[in-house]
C-alpha cells in the first residue's frame, strides 16, 4: 500500500500533468480536489471525470487485470490541469509486494488480450517476473525524467 500526494500546476492545451497510462498494481482509490482535469478513456473517447472532492475514484490496475485474465481491465487515464489553479490528487495504491510473482487465478477464463491497444503496446498477460520489475519499467515510461534522475 502506498499513499501519495500529486501536485499538478496550471497547464495549457499543450501540456499534460501526466500522460495516458494505467495504474500498475491491483486497485487505486483516488481523492481529488475540485479543480478537475482527470480523464478516463472508454473504447471510443476520453471522458472527463467530475471533480468532486467528496467522492472517490476507483481504478483497476494492471495486476488485477492479469490476475483475472482480462475479466477486469485496467483503465487508461490522464491528467491535464486547465483550471488555472494548482490541482492536487491523493491516490492510495493497493499493490502487490515488490517481490511478488503475480499469477492469474486458476478459475479465471481468459478474455481477449488487448496488448496492442494499450497505451504502452504491452500485454499484462505476456509479462513474466516480479512486480517490482514491472513497476520500475512502467514508471520509467510514464516519468522518464524520474527514471533518468535515479540512474
Amino acid at each position: 500500500m502506498l499513499f501519495r500526494v500529486f501536485h499538478y500546476p496550471p497547464g495549457d492545451d499543450e501540456s499534460w500533468g501526466v500522460g495516458e497510462h494505467t495504474d500498475y498494481g491491483l486497485v487505486t482509490l483516488l481523492a481529488q480536489d475540485h479543480h478537475g482535469g482527470l480523464q478516463v478513456r472508454s473504447r471510443d473517447a476520453w471522458i472527463d471525470v467530475p471533480a468532486d472532492p467528496y467522492a472517490f475514484v476507483a481504478n483497476i490496475g494492471d495486476m488485477l487485470e492479469r490476475m483475472t485474465r482480462g475479466g477486469y481491465r485496467s483503465n487508461p487515464h490522464r491528467v491535464r490541469n486547465l483550471s488555472g489553479a494548482d490541482r492536487l490528487s491523493f491516490p492510495l495504491f493497493l499493490d502487490p509486494s515488490w517481490d511478488a510473482t503475480v499469477t492469474p487465478l486458476p478459475e479465471a477464463a481468459f478474455h481477449e488480450d488487448d496488448g496492442s491497444q494499450r497505451w504502452d503496446g504491452q500485454s499484462v498477460h505476456a509479462w513474466d517476473g516480479v512486480y517490482g520489475d514491472y513497476l520500475t519499467a512502467k514508471v520509467a515510461k510514464v516519468f522518464p525524467q524520474l527514471a533518468a534522475a535515479l540512474q
